[in-house]
């Protein structure tokens, strides 16, 4: 179960098996370009992480946004945006309506993020030979805010969540 209470709204998703019938679509007058391009650039959290989302399809995950020399990885970025995104969070079309669809507004604000592991820096020496190439972190980054400058993001392995804010 995830569990998000930091947010202005707190909810839940429970996992259950998903529904066989279509995925939910919305009609839009967005196309894939426009709302894909809302996560690129960097954000940070409260407590200092900077996620990098680089139109590239790469990623940097840095443990501390003042100091992107140490303690961070990179690597290429599986990314899913809109209904893509929810099929492959296995979240049921029911549940993005009922849970996430007043909070993000739209189904184009939700993304899956497969951040695949190819370097690892720690301590100032490089680690990457000591990561398993299969490994990815797997996040649900929800978008919102006015201007479309907050998420939250959830940490798929773990439930844990962030709270972040794009960088200028």
């Amino acid at each position: 179960m995830i569990q998000i209470t930091d947010i202005e709204m707190p909810f839940a998703v429970c996992a259950k098996e998903r529904d066989t019938g279509p995925p939910f679509k919305r009609q839009t007058m967005l196309i894939k370009e426009d709302y894909e391009s809302l996560i690129y650039g960097k954000w940070v959290s409260e407590n200092g992480t900077l996620f990098e989302i680089s139109e590239d399809e790469r990623y940097g995950f840095y443990m501390d946004k003042n100091d992107t020399s140490d303690y961070y990885y990179k690597g290429p970025l599986t990314l899913l945006a809109g209904a893509e995104a929810i099929e492959d969070l296995e979240i049921t079309d029911e549940e993005y309506i009922q849970l996430f669809d007043s909070y993000t507004e739209s189904e184009y604000y939700i993304f899956s993020l497969k951040m695949h592991l190819e370097t690892l820096y720690s301590e100032g020496i490089d680690k990457s030979d000591t990561l398993y190439r299969e490994d990815y972190y797997y996040f649900m980054f929800m978008i919102w805010g006015e201007n479309r400058d907050r998420a939250t993001v959830v940490n798929m392995s773990d439930n844990s969540t962030y709270n972040v804010s794009r960088l200028e």
